[in-house]
C-alpha cells in the first residue's frame, strides 16, 4: 500500500519512523523486547526495498546500558539509517545528563537523530483536553531543542545531526527570544560558544 501511495505521488523514497506513544509502559524487559522487534522488521523492509525505504530505529530508552547495545545492533548488523528519540521518556526530556552515556555514542557515530515529538510528561491542568497534537507537539520539540542547547549537548557532542519534527516546531519563531537570553541564564557555561540555533536541522 505504501509503495502505491509513493507512486501514485511520484514519491522515490521514504525513511520509516514511529511516533507516541513510543515503546515505554514501565516494563523495562518489554522495552528491549519491542525494540528488538520493531528494529528487525525494519531491517527485513530496507532489505526487502532497499531504494523504496530507508529507516530510523528504536531504542529501548530508559534503559541506557541496552540502548547502547541496540545502537551497535542497528549500525552494524541491520545498516539502519538513524535513529528516532521521543521528546521525553520516563518523565525525563531528552538532553537529560541520564542519557549522557547515548549521546556520546550517537556523536561518535555520528549517528542522524530524529526527534519526534509525544505527550508531555506531567500531570494534566483540568479542563485540558484540546488534542495533544495541535499545540503541544510543536511545543515539545521546541523544548527539547532548547534543552540539547542549553544542557550543553550539541557543544559536548557536535557530531549528531539532529533532525527536528515539524520544521522545528516553535523554534523557528523563538530563535532570536533564546539567542537573546544565551548568555543570562544559569545554563551559560554550557555552551560558550552561544545557543547557535543553526545546528538543530
Amino acid at each position: 500500500h505504501s509503495i502505491r501511495l509513493m507512486d501514485s505521488e511520484g514519491i522515490g523514497a521514504a525513511v520509516v519512523s514511529y511516533t507516541s506513544p513510543g515503546i515505554w509502559f514501565g516494563d523495562l524487559a518489554q522495552t528491549r523486547d519491542l525494540a528488538r522487534r520493531f528494529n528487525d522488521y525494519l531491517g527485513e523492509l530496507i532489505t526487502k526495498y532497499p531504494t523504496r525505504f530507508g529507516a530510523f530505529a528504536f531504542l529501548p530508552l530508559p534503559d541506557v546500558d541496552a540502548s547502547l547495545k541496540e545502537l551497535e545492533r542497528i549500525s552494524t548488523e541491520l545498516k539502519l539509517d538513524g535513529v528516532c528519540l521521543l521528546t521525553s521518556v520516563d518523565d525525563r526530556y531528552i538532553g537529560h545528563p541520564d542519557f549522557d552515556p547515548l549521546y556520546q555514542e550517537l556523536n561518535r557515530r555520528k549517528t542522524v537523530t530524529f526527534i519526534h515529538p509525544c505527550y508531555p510528561p506531567g500531570v494534566e491542568a483540568k479542563g485540558w483536553d484540546l488534542p495533544r497534537m495541535l499545540v503541544d507537539y510543536p511545543g515539545e520539540t521546541t523544548k527539547v531543542a532548547t534543552n540539547l542547547i542549553l544542557k550543553g549537548v550539541t557543544t559536548r557532542c557536535p557530531d549528531i545531526p539532529f533532525i527536528l519534527s515539524h520544521s522545528g516546531g516553535t523554534l523557528p519563531m523563538l530563535a532570536h527570544r533564546i539567542s537573546l537570553f544565551d548568555k543570562s541564564n544559569t545554563f551559560k557555561d554550557n555552551y560558550p560558544d552561544g545557543a547557535q540555533i543553526g545546528r538543530a536541522h
